[in-house]
């Protein structure tokens, strides 16, 4: 699996430009390719399949034959998957400890909608006049 500061050191500057702008990193210092890799890597708020969904999908595969992974991957998705380690850990019966989140972290958003569900239905059924 790939890590993100791998990944990161294949790309050119231009392309962690572009990253970073499209998700909204603050950097101090934009010629510095070092810098860049950094501020990426520091951010708490971007993720290595957020990265991923960027470049064309030949260019996933040019990464994942420079990182000595096998490249047969149909779709971006299936390529994503491959950097980010998801297949592997799928493979290793995720005996790796990491969960990987299908809905890319919306969990949050479905369990405060049921109990947003609940507590309307309590109110609901306490406020109900008998007919």
């Amino acid at each position: 699996m790939a890590t993100m500061r791998n990944v990161l050191d294949l790309l050119s500057l231009d392309e962690l430009l572009a990253a970073v702008d499209r998700l909204g990193v603050t950097v101090q210092h934009r010629r510095a390719r070092a810098g860049l890799v950094h501020e990426l890597t520091a951010s708490k708020k971007v993720r290595l399949s957020d990265l991923l969904g960027f470049p064309p999908r030949e260019r996933l595969r040019e990464l994942c034959r420079e990182l000595d992974l096998d490249d047969d991957g149909r779709n971006k998705a299936a390529l994503i998957e491959l950097l980010t380690g998801a297949r592997m850990a799928e493979r290793d019966g995720g005996s790796s400890g990491r969960v990987y989140d299908p809905c890319c972290g919306s969990s949050g958003m479905f369990v405060q909608s049921v109990g947003s569900f609940a507590r309307t239905a309590r109110t609901s059924t306490t406020t109900a006049t008998p007919t």
